[in-house]
């Protein structure tokens, strides 16, 4: 990670793995950072970090829900436990569940808009 507003920045900037411009540097820092903070505060940086972690982590939660979800309803929706039990789910429901399963990775992804930053 790399924090930096001026011309002789914008290298280092360019090469980071997270480059940060201020806003009010230069305009060539800012079009070699990743991300470019509006104020002249640098609490931004500790905010816009915080933030990506807690979008890093409900991207993996989503991918945990999905992947588990997956694992287990697509064996059902293909009829694996027809032989031992003469169950199977209708092709309307597997669809829908589906759906909703989707709309969860969705709403699960929505929460991020109530995000409040660390106060500092």
């Amino acid at each position: 990670c790399f924090v930096g507003d001026g011309v002789n920045d914008a290298p280092a900037l360019a090469t980071a793995g997270i480059g940060i411009a201020i806003g009010a540097g230069a305009p060539v820092a800012a079009e070699n950072a990743s991300v470019v903070l509006v104020r002249s505060d640098l609490t931004g940086v500790v905010q816009t970090l915080d933030l990506a972690r807690a979008a890093f982590s409900r991207v993996r939660l989503n991918f945990i829900f999905a992947m588990g979800y997956n694992i287990l309803c697509i064996p059902l929706a293909a009829g694996v436990l027809f032989p031992l039990t003469h169950i199977r789910v209708p092709p309307a429901l597997a669809s829908a569940s589906m759906a909703l399963s989707s709309t969860c990775v969705i709403a699960s992804s929505m929460t991020l808009q109530w995000y409040k930053p660390p106060k500092l």
